[in-house]
Formats: C-alpha cells, sequence, structure tokens
C-alpha cells in the first residue's frame, strides 16, 4: 500500500530535485522513494553490522595481563 507525503522545499532545491529526476528518467516521487529506502536499507545494514562487531568484541578472549609499560615502548 502506497501513501502519500508532502513536504515543503526552497523552489531551488525543488528545481534541483526535479532536474535529477529527469536526468535519471524517472518522477520526483520515484527519486524520493528511492532515495528514502537507500537510507533505510543504509541505516538496517549499519545497525546489523555494529551488532556483529560488539558480539565479536564481547566474545573475544583476554590477551592476558599486560606486562609493559608505556614508557617502556618508547626512548625519551
Amino acid at each position: 500500500m502506497r501513501t502519500g507525503v508532502t513536504i515543503e522545499l526552497e523552489e531551488s532545491t525543488l528545481r534541483r530535485i526535479e532536474a535529477l529526476a529527469t536526468n535519471r528518467g524517472i518522477t520526483v516521487d520515484e527519486l524520493a522513494a528511492a532515495t528514502i529506502a537507500a537510507l533505510i536499507d543504509h541505516d538496517e545494514r549499519y545497525d546489523a553490522a555494529r551488532k556483529v562487531s560488539i558480539e565479536l568484541m564481547e566474545a573475544a578472549t583476554a590477551l592476558g595481563p599486560q606486562t609493559w609499560a608505556r614508557d617502556d615502548l618508547h626512548q625519551r
């Protein structure tokens, strides 16, 4: 089911959007729908990757105690 949305834009922005849609051979509605869908997809993939990263960090084994001091690693 599709539902309409109304937004207010500066005239100059609307002209640029219309030109962009025309150059791509699509309507402004199609451009807006595709752009919003891509943004949602990006956010969902980012959230999934972040979740996996956190799970991997939490599951990582400890490397052992720190046996060195910072000053030992850097000559002064």
